[in-house]
């Protein structure tokens, strides 16, 4: 994927991300969530040597689990007043191996009036790589936002670049017109303080913190910290401190010169979620996702534990990293709003033939709305032989997130060749388990593979004329 390619595809996906954001459709039900590793995959995200064979992205920044968990699912949801629903699948391959799906969802609707008003502040990046197309359509993008929000919310604006500044004091969504006029006065130029910014926008919080309500920060920035203060651990202990008082974080992150793993930890810290819009694409998916998780959570301190008893041993994740004690694997999962899914993938060896007997989930989880401590048991059925749509589906993803991740270890090392066939043989495992069906979700990611081998193939040859 070369710079042109890249230009025209943002412009492209701009003009339809903007008109899409402005529909009035807030419900989508079992929504993916925008990743920093799709951003950074289809943004074409990546660091060059000198001699150019740097072609990929960074390996830190692809993470399998985030493409799984970035399309829409089809998993039961729940019922009998449940916030979270546990699903748990099993589907025997061809080839004799056992794929499990372990699928979490939340419910589609919720009565608007059963969530707690929100006391909102966004902070946003105004420093001068904002300047152009990238403040313009953030404005048009946050006008859209601010259309979502409900009459009981307010709405505090606080705007950095050297030094920051409240660019609009909390106000309710009944004043959209002065909420708006705010926006449209946001201008970019100097450097980035994101310290003094994301302080002063605890601060506005803290101001109007209300126990009734939903209290939470977004930050929304596209550089790395230059001025101020740029200790990043003091960063992330000050907003913990913040966090720890009752005021949520949640991290926008734009274009590609980011400090992503601060992003993570910030967000994490503050139990809200991270995004990552590498491209225009993601502009709508990204606050469409954030208004649903700001207006209505489901579930914290999401823990899912599975124990595979004999088949501990040779269980394969992709993507998660999991806490292990003995045959009991737990995962720390991400809080969930309604309308979401989460989905952990693992791989059996084909001496398990089909056998998940005596294979176990539990799901912990506190409830977002009434607080209740919540515990989940369930135990895998028989594995479904030849096809299951829903695991064929994020199988097949999942081989492909894979053989990306792998392919970028392998460009950092200079091995292009190898990193050439690992998407090769990504893109022919997931035509595989397809059996060539086709399908939008598993094309996007073929056409990722696709175009970073192409880029590699194009290295080579280049390489092979200068020598």
């Amino acid at each position: 994927m070369n710079s042109p390619d890249i230009t025209r595809r943002l412009q492209a996906g701009l003009g339809l991300a903007i008109l899409l954001l402005a529909l009035p459709n807030f419900a989508f039900a079992q929504e993916g969530v925008s990743s920093m590793s799709m951003g950074a995959a289809r943004s074409g995200v990546a660091s060059y040597s000198a001699d150019g064979r740097y072609l990929m992205p960074v390996p830190d920044l692809i993470r399998i689990e985030e493409f799984i968990n970035y399309h829409r699912h089809d998993i039961p949801l729940p019922t009998d007043g449940k916030r979270v629903n546990l699903d748990v699948q099993a589907m025997q391959l061809d080839s004799g191996k056992t794929v499990m799906q372990f699928g979490l969802t939340t419910p589609r609707d919720l009565d608007p009036e059963l969530v707690p008003p929100l006391n909102l502040v966004l902070v946003i990046d105004q420093s001068g790589s904002m300047q152009g197309d990238r403040i313009a359509n953030v404005k048009l993008a946050l006008n859209s936002f601010v259309d979502r929000l409900r009459k009981q919310d307010k709405v505090c604006i606080v705007g950095f670049n050297n030094e920051a500044s409240v660019v609009l004091e909390a106000t309710e969504k009944t004043k959209t017109k002065k909420i708006k006029r705010a926006i449209d006065k946001l201008v970019a130029g100097g450097s980035t303080n994101l310290h003094a910014g994301l302080m002063l926008g605890y601060q506005q919080a803290t101001m109007s913190y209300d126990k009734q309500r939903t209290n939470r920060v977004i930050l929304l920035s596209d550089g790395i910290t230059n001025t101020g203060v740029t200790n990043l651990q003091q960063i992330a202990s000050e907003s913990k401190s913040f966090n720890q008082e009752g005021i949520d974080l949640s991290t926008i992150g734009l274009g590609q010169n980011l400090n992503h793993q601060l992003l993570r930890d910030l967000a994490d810290a503050g139990r809200g979620l991270i995004h990552f819009v590498g491209d225009a694409q993601d502009i709508h998916k990204t606050f469409v996702a954030e208004v649903e998780s700001l207006l209505a959570p489901a579930a914290r301190k999401v823990r899912l534990s599975i124990d595979f008893g004999k088949h501990a041993e040779r269980v394969k994740f992709y993507g998660y990293e999991p806490e292990r004690n003995g045959s009991v694997f737990t995962f720390k999962l991400d809080d969930l709003n309604h309308g979401a899914t989460q989905v952990v993938m693992a791989r059996l060896p084909k001496s398990a033939k089909g056998n998940v007997d005596g294979i176990t989930a539990t799901l912990k989880y506190k409830d977002a709305i009434n607080g209740d401590s919540v515990n989940l048991q369930s135990a895998a059925g028989d594995a479904t032989p030849g096809r299951n749509s829903s695991i064929n589906k994020n199988y097949a993803i999942a081989l492909v997130a894979k053989s990306i991740k792998k392919a970028c270890v392998d460009s950092h090392d200079s091995d292009c060749r190898g990193a050439e066939e690992r998407l090769q043989k990504g893109i022919r495992s997931a035509r595989k388990v397809l059996n060539y069906r086709s399908d939008e979700d598993i094309e996007r990611m073929v056409d990722i593979a696709k175009d970073y081998r192409q880029n590699l193939l194009n290295s080579m040859e280049n390489r092979r004329g200068r020598d």
